[in-house]
């Protein structure tokens, strides 16, 4: 046979096998304890600003005082998974270890330990397959509020691809998912159900919702499977976050109700054109699963973060005339997020 046939078919042959596929599992074994260190730190400070009024530029007469500042979240954990199937815990133990805020704006700053109010307490989870839901209950007894909205999963379970992957694989991450693991394991469905059922809460869900959900709707985020490697004599699999999102927010009757109620007088009429927040997330991060131990290993995100504010209004006076002003506040910052 000659060479350069040989050597075709090898190629074509090399070409059409199959890249390797790895299973990324969350299955701990019974009885295994891991602590954990979670940790979200926010800087930011103020960026262009316009403020017009009769169509005169009077941004250097508005003061906003220095709004650059720091916050910083905490949260340790012990974990003590006590079963675990079908790539969930089924009988979870979790001992709030301790938690903390820092605080620093406008030459105030304050820190706040014991921030969440189980720290202290042990929570225990428990899957109802049935129901489909988490039961979750002290486990010395008694009531706690804090319970509400307290989700399980603290390892990020929501970013993996629930398939097995190649090296070079995407999938897309749900908002709700990204919340999740971003908001520590924060369990957003059992939020919503309990705020259907109090009445004031239900309102203002019914008039907000469908524009908050317009503007986490829109929130992107991509996870790529990177690979296996060693680390520190543990055996990881790199998952690579990353999130590019903007949204918008339509805050014109909750802002024309507030301004009637500070300026509001007889006769004089406030119009609000627009009153919208914008929101726009931008960054990457990585996610490392442990494959022997079957949990995730640690994690940290890197974003930097826009928000503005325009507002576009007119007064009608009886007395005075008419008058129109603008405004555009845009706050930066950057906003990371820390496991380990």
């Amino acid at each position: 046979m000659l060479l350069a046939p040989r050597l075709a078919l090898a190629a074509l042959t090399f070409t059409f096998v199959p890249s390797v596929a790895d299973s990324l599992e969350f299955k701990p074994a019974a009885g295994l304890e891991r602590a954990k260190t979670f940790s979200m730190d926010c800087t930011f400070g103020l960026g262009d600003m316009l403020l017009t009024v009769d169509g005169q530029d009077m941004t250097g007469a508005a003061d906003l005082g220095d709004v650059s500042g720091k916050l910083g979240l905490s949260l340790d954990v012990v974990d003590h998974y006590l079963k675990s199937a079908d790539g969930r815990p089924l009988l979870l133990e979790r001992q709030y270890t301790k938690s903390g805020m820092a605080f620093d704006m406008d030459e105030e700053s304050s820190t706040e330990t014991d921030l969440f109010e189980l720290d202290g307490k042990t929570v225990v989870f428990e899957w109802d397959a049935d129901k489909g839901e988490y039961k979750r209950t002290l486990k010395d007894g008694g009531e706690n509020e804090a319970l509400v909205g307290l989700g399980v999963d603290l390892d990020y379970r929501t970013l993996l691809p629930g398939r097995a992957v190649s090296v070079g694989d995407k999938w897309e991450v749900a908002p709700a998912d990204l919340t999740t693991a971003l908001f520590f394991g924060t369990d957003v469905g059992d939020l919503l159900a309990k705020a259907d059922e109090d009445a004031e809460a239900a309102e203002m869900l019914e008039q907000f919702g469908p524009a908050l959900e317009r503007l986490f709707g829109n929130f992107k985020a991509q996870c790529e499977y990177v690979g296996l490697r060693d680390l520190d004599g543990v055996r990881v699999a790199e998952i690579k976050l990353v999130i590019d999102s903007d949204g918008t927010l339509d805050l014109r009757d909750l802002v024309q109700s507030a301004l009637e109620g500070q300026i509001g007088g007889e006769g004089l009429g406030l119009d609000l054109q627009q009153a919208d927040v914008s929101l726009e997330i931008r960054g990457e991060g990585r996610l490392l699963l442990d494959t022997t131990a079957h949990h995730a290993h640690s994690f940290q995100l890197a974003t930097n973060l826009g928000l503005e504010l325009e507002m576009a209004m007119s007064i009608s006076d009886p007395q005075g005339g008419d008058h129109s002003a603008e405004m555009q506040v845009e706050i930066l910052g950057e906003l990371a997020w820390k496991m380990e």
